[in-house]
């Protein structure tokens, strides 16, 4: 279950994207933000480097013992291979992906200056904007809007 929680949690990187413009902020000096959630089965975090509203580089990160999804550590590696899969060769996109300690440990990040964000659209890491254009950027603040919405704190 938690699985298609990491999942959704990329995805919902995904759905905040559909109103993005760019904002053409230059000047602004790079800085990071921080959004976790901890219990006791589950940690999460998703760090945003950005300038101005524009995120720079998104990453997300997850622990979740492979039992709390109901599948065998052998399903959990089968998932953590597909997944890997999936995403090579993505310009800007990096995952890694293991088990450690019975608990399945993901590191997602994507450089935004290193990738094309026509590819992230096509590949379905990213929606296209409402008008069905590329977006230009990620706003920050609707990430932040979102990562607080589902619980996380953020920093």
């Amino acid at each position: 279950m938690r699985k298609i929680l990491s999942i959704c949690s990329l995805l919902a990187l995904v759905v905040s994207l559909f109103a993005c413009t760019s904002n053409g902020s230059d000047t602004d000096a790079l800085e990071t933000m921080v959004c976790t959630y901890k219990d006791e089965t589950i940690d999460e975090t998703r760090t945003f480097e950005y300038e101005g509203d524009e995120v720079v580089v998104y990453t997300h990160e997850t622990i979740v013992p492979f039992e709390l999804l109901m599948i065998t550590e052998d399903e959990a590696n089968t998932q953590l291979n597909t997944i890997a899969q999936l995403y090579e060769g993505i310009a800007g996109l990096t995952y890694e992906g293991k088990i450690e300690d019975d608990n399945i440990v993901e590191k997602t990040t994507i450089n935004l200056r290193e990738a094309n964000m026509e590819e992230l659209v096509n590949e379905n890491i990213i929606p296209s904007s409402q008008d069905g254009t590329i977006p230009n950027y990620i706003s920050l603040q609707q990430l932040q809007s979102q990562a607080e919405s589902e619980g996380l704190t953020c920093e």
